[in-house]
């Protein structure tokens, strides 16, 4: 709980929540912290050793702070090693391979929008192992565009937050990995399914962009992008965060 926090919450260039995680060999990482509504923040950590862990320190822009409390600070790994995530296999960059290093073969699908849970369950049952989801606004799955709702620019949505976080939740039980479409075409499109006429961010609509193709140059347009990829990547990291930088880097 970090009661205190001034400005944007969801731009992590004004506030840039950290926890360090000390591991069990007495290592550290550095994870990024995503607000999660009031004055509550959160961390998503994955841990690559059993053992006792504890959050050493939080950080807000490089500085350390107290929060009003933290649950829970030590945490007790136990069970054995799954194959990790999946990533580029470094033996053959056009293939996938988990951590461990067994290849990862995606079959599977562009399941797309709707009620997706229970679709990704459907395809685990079915034996695929991979399903392409999209972070559309008609789905209610885009986080700074909802339909029938006025955000802040640099807002995101919280409740589409939480539904994202159950499709993943469906997907890692399901065993289905999933690529996630976070901009579609038509979002930035006026003639292929084209979505730019009922665009926030479209000056006639309110917005700041004359045209579609300024998304691509617009400097706010950037920023306001980078911080809601940034905030994704906190809401489901692994990693710390000089390694995520080169990932939210446009």
């Amino acid at each position: 709980e970090l009661p205190d926090v001034k400005g944007n919450p969801f731009d992590y260039t004004e506030n840039d929540v950290v926890a360090t995680i000390t591991k069990p060999d007495r290592s550290s990482v550095r994870i990024p912290a995503f607000f999660d509504g009031g004055s509550t923040w959160k961390v998503r950590y994955t841990p690559d050793m059993t053992g006792r862990h504890s959050v050493s320190a939080i950080t807000l822009n490089g500085k350390p702070v107290q929060p009003a409390k933290i649950e829970p600070r030590e945490f007790q790994v136990t069970g054995s090693p799954l194959p990790g995530f999946v990533r580029r296999d470094p033996r053959n960059r056009e293939r996938f391979a988990f951590d461990n290093g067994s290849v990862y073969y995606p079959i599977g699908m562009n399941i797309g929008w709707g009620d997706v849970p229970p679709m990704v369950g459907k395809a685990g049952q079915a034996g695929m192992n991979w399903a392409r989801v999209w972070m559309c606004h008609w789905s209610g799955a885009n986080l700074d565009w909802v339909m029938g709702k006025k955000l802040t620019e640099g807002e995101l949505d919280l409740d589409t937050a939480r539904r994202w976080d159950a499709i993943v939740d469906a997907a890692e039980k399901a065993g289905v990995y999933l690529q996630i479409v976070l901009q579609h075409h038509g979002q930035y499109s006026s003639r292929v399914n084209p979505n730019w006429p009922e665009n926030p961010w479209n000056k006639d609509n309110g917005g700041f962009l004359a045209t579609p193709g300024e998304f691509f140059v617009h400097p706010r347009a950037r920023a306001l992008t980078q911080a809601k990829y940034r905030y994704i990547l906190a809401r489901r990291s692994e990693e710390h965060t000089s390694e995520l930088q080169s990932l939210y880097t446009i």
